[in-house]
C-alpha cells in the first residue's frame, strides 16, 4: 500500500511540474544565427506582425554588434524613397505630393521624432512622436504618437534595457506642416511591445478633391534610444 501511495505521489508530482513548465513556457532564445532570417523576413515597404514581433523580441536580447548587423541588413544604407510622382515645370499637385509620401529609408534617423515625458502609474508616461510618412517634395508629414507607460532601472543600468515597457497604446497619428487641400484619415494601427523594444504600423489614406492614397509607416523602437537621442534614433546601434 505503501508502495502505491509513493508511486502515486510522483505521477502527480510529475503532472504538476509538467504544468507548471507549460503554463509558464521558458522564453525564446535568440543568437546571430538568427539575423539572416530575420532580415530577409522583413520588407521595410510592407511588414508581416510575425516579422516585427521577432525582431521586437530578438532586439530585446541582443548585444550591441548584433543589433547593428540586423539593423544594417533591414535598412540599407544605400536605400533611398523613390517619389512615385516626379513635379512637371507647373510644381506639384496635391495628389503628386500624397503619391510620392513614404516611409523613412532609415527610421533610425527621424529629425522630426521628438517625446516628451510627465508622471506615470509605473513611474512615468512618454509620448513618443514619430514620421510614419514623408517626401522630398512636401510640405507636410504625418506623424503619430504613441503612449509608452515606463519604469526607470536607474542611471548604473545599461540604456538599452534602463526603461522598461509597463504600457503601450497608440495615441493617433496627423499632418504636421502645410497642407492646403489635402487631409489625413487614420485606418489602421497595430502595436507589439517587448520588455525594452516595441513596434507601432500606422496605415491611412491622404484624400483630397479628386484622390484618395493609402500610406502605411512602421516604427521599431527602444525606449532608452529614443530618450538619449530626443526621439531621433529608435534603436542603438
Amino acid at each position: 500500500m505503501k508502495k502505491k501511495y509513493l508511486a502515486f505521489a510522483f505521477v502527480m508530482a510529475t503532472f504538476a511540474a509538467c504544468k507548471k513548465d507549460a503554463s509558464n513556457p521558458a522564453p525564446q532564445t535568440f543568437n546571430s544565427s538568427t539575423i539572416a532570417t530575420l532580415a530577409k523576413n522583413f520588407d521595410i515597404a510592407d511588414p508581416t506582425r510575425e516579422s516585427l514581433v521577432s525582431i521586437v523580441n530578438f532586439l530585446d536580447t541582443a548585444s550591441a554588434e548584433d543589433r547593428k548587423i540586423l539593423y544594417d541588413q533591414i535598412y540599407p544604407a544605400t536605400e533611398t524613397n523613390e517619389n512615385s510622382k516626379i513635379a512637371d515645370e507647373t510644381g506639384p499637385t496635391a495628389y503628386d505630393i500624397a503619391g510620392s509620401m513614404q516611409p523613412l529609408a532609415n527610421p533610425n534617423d527621424d529629425p522630426d521624432a521628438f517625446y516628451t515625458t510627465g508622471p506615470g502609474p509605473y513611474g512615468f508616461s512618454m509620448l513618443y512622436n514619430w514620421t510614419v510618412l514623408s517626401s522630398s517634395i512636401s510640405t507636410y508629414i504625418i506623424m503619430a504618437t504613441e503612449r509608452c507607460e515606463l519604469s526607470d532601472g536607474g542611471p548604473t543600468v545599461d540604456l538599452s534595457i534602463r526603461y522598461a515597457f509597463n504600457a503601450l497604446t497608440h495615441a493617433g497619428s496627423h499632418i504636421v506642416g502645410i497642407s492646403v487641400g489635402t487631409s489625413w484619415t487614420e485606418i489602421a494601427c497595430d502595436q507589439y511591445k517587448g520588455s525594452y523594444t516595441a513596434y507601432s504600423t500606422v496605415q491611412g489614406v491622404l484624400s483630397g478633391a479628386i484622390f484618395d492614397v493609402q500610406g502605411i509607416g512602421t516604427r521599431i523602437f527602444n525606449a532608452g534610444a529614443v530618450i538619449v537621442s530626443n526621439g531621433r534614433n529608435s534603436v542603438f546601434y
